[in-house]
């Protein structure tokens, strides 16, 4: 299912719809051509759950995630420092920065997280 942020997440990992339900690894089959991914936040590449990364997920969809538009990095204060760009773009998948709407995100992203003093 789509997560609050956009994310691949699931506990049993299959993503279902009226239509469809398909394993992760199903979809590289179920969706041909090159699609984009939009976001709020940029994808995760470390979960304090332990659960897979949203970076990683989106690695294995390259086939047909080819461009990531994300509306605002990832704050520091959620896992430190985030190379998930990097991680995607050395995988091939260009990801592009959509300004304008950083204060709103930030906003929703961060209520509740504690803040440094």
């Amino acid at each position: 299912m789509l997560g609050p942020r956009s994310q691949f997440t699931s506990q049993t990992d299959k993503l279902q719809t009226k239509q469809h339900s398909t394993t992760e690894e199903g979809l590289a089959k179920a969706i041909t051509g090159p699609h984009a991914l939009y976001t709020t936040v940029e994808p995760c590449f470390k979960r304090l759950s332990g659960n897979l990364p949203c970076v990683e997920r989106i690695i294995r969809q390259s086939s047909w995630i080819k461009t990531v538009y994300v509306g605002v990095q990832e704050p520091e204060t959620f896992v430190g420092q985030n190379p998930g760009r990097k991680m995607l773009e050395d995988a091939g998948i260009q990801v592009v920065h959509v300004d304008g709407l950083e204060d709103e995100i930030l906003a929703v992203a961060t209520a509740g997280h504690v803040k440094d003093a």
